[in-house]
């Protein structure tokens, strides 16, 4: 009876797949949404079945990939599919923030894997690519009469380059934000199918390992540095700079909803803070601050004693 049960819902979700990636794929306009919805068969497999099944019904998934899209189905459904298992797989141990770090380092790495492939076995230069679009885009603004500078182009060329070696960091926070979303939009969805998924603490309660303090002033030390641009612990420090900066600015924005629940203040109030520290980089440098100095030393804690 099991095993039946198995066959039919992973037929029904495999087709519910196949159904969203082709909108995916072919209807960019929707596609962008529904995106994000492409893992959800995956999870309630994962969530309902055991690993062996989830598996089955995975490598099912490659192969229908392949019919309907070829190699971009293929790949989109490496991405999803294996964060859509992983993600499952915990919620179905009542671990939802393991589920959304698996999910993180899933998207990281299948993303990392894809883009290495495309550059060495179809000889896609990406950075070329990158500066040919770059070169393209000034001799447009110079034909429009635009003149720029020497020191101006060569910034701009510093800040073009400076921009690749830090691809890393941002297949990192992509990932995480990926998971997120997913774990928002899918978890939604779950409660509307009656699966019941433990609920993330409130973000008011969020904070990271105190560790990570340490590992950030590593960072910023370093890259006080003169290093030499293109090597090892240049790219290495940069990346993990700027991972630990995004880091920071999400404890930021945790103090500040804390401090607002606790101080009783509007709910509109940290909505505008986090709005505005996207837009706002000035704002966003006083937010991540808050975060370093909640993180290293106690904040919260400290807030809570002298209210009592």
């Amino acid at each position: 009876m099991k095993q039946t049960n198995f066959l039919t819902e992973g037929a029904v979700l495999l087709a519910l797949y196949a159904v969203l990636l082709f909108l995916v794929i072919y209807i960019p306009v929707i596609g962008v949404v529904l995106m994000f919805g492409l893992a959800l068969p995956f999870i309630i497999i994962a969530y309902r079945y055991s690993i062996k099944q989830s598996l089955l019904v995975y490598f099912a998934s490659l192969l229908l990939s392949m019919l309907i899209a070829n190699v971009s189905g293929i790949g989109t459904t490496l991405i999803f599919a294996t964060a859509g298992i992983l993600m499952g797989h915990y919620y179905k141990k009542n671990q939802t923030m393991s589920a959304i770090i698996a999910g993180s380092l899933s998207y990281f790495v299948t993303t990392a894997i894809l883009y290495s492939a495309v550059i060495a076995f179809l000889q896609i230069d990406i950075p070329g690519l990158i500066e040919e679009s770059f070169q393209q885009s000034i001799s447009l603004f110079q034909s429009m009469g635009q003149d720029i500078g020497d020191e101006q182009l060569k910034l701009l060329k510093e800040q073009l380059q400076t921009a690749e070696y830090m691809f890393p960091s941002v297949f990192v926070i992509t990932g995480v934000i990926l998971s997120f979303i997913t774990h928002l939009i899918c978890s939604l969805m779950l409660r509307r199918l009656k699966v019941q998924i433990q609920p993330l603490p409130p973000f008011r309660e969020w904070s990271l390992p105190k560790n990570l303090i340490w590992y950030y002033l590593i960072a910023t030390i370093l890259m006080l540095f003169n290093l030499e641009k293109g090597s090892y612990w240049y790219i290495a420090a940069l990346n993990v700079y700027y991972v630990l900066n995004f880091a920071m600015t999400v404890q930021g924005l945790s103090f500040v909803y804390f401090y607002s629940h606790h101080k009783k203040v509007s709910k509109a109030l940290p909505i505008l803070v986090t709005v505005f520290s996207i837009i706002l980089p000035f704002l966003q440098q006083i937010v991540r601050i808050l975060g370093i100095i909640d993180l290293g030393f106690n904040l919260r804690t400290r807030i809570k004693q002298v209210g009592k």
